[in-house]
């Protein structure tokens, strides 16, 4: 079973911005442990959907505040890589 997680906002003006966040692939249930998400992949996933967020109140607030804009983008790459487990310099 194929599964695609999105996430969707509606900005200020009313328009809709759908993302796909991750891609999920489970096996027939033919087991308990087939049933849902492994542990690895909803923390993967919530992973993925706090990225996400975090990535578009940045860009939203750089856009309101461009004299943040340099020190905003910097935080996010940060989080970013906290956030998805990257481990390479910025």
């Amino acid at each position: 079973m194929k599964w695609t997680l999105k996430l969707e906002r509606i900005d200020e003006a009313g328009n809709l911005h759908s993302t796909t966040v991750a891609y999920v692939e489970r096996p027939e249930l033919t087991s308990e442990a087939d049933l849902g998400l492994t542990h690895d992949d909803g923390k993967y996933l919530l992973r993925r959907v706090q990225a996400e967020v975090a990535q578009e109140q940045v860009r939203t607030e750089s856009e309101t505040e461009p004299n943040k804009r340099d020190s905003l983008c910097l935080l996010i790459r940060v989080q970013t890589h906290k956030l998805l487990g990257m481990n390479q310099a910025l």
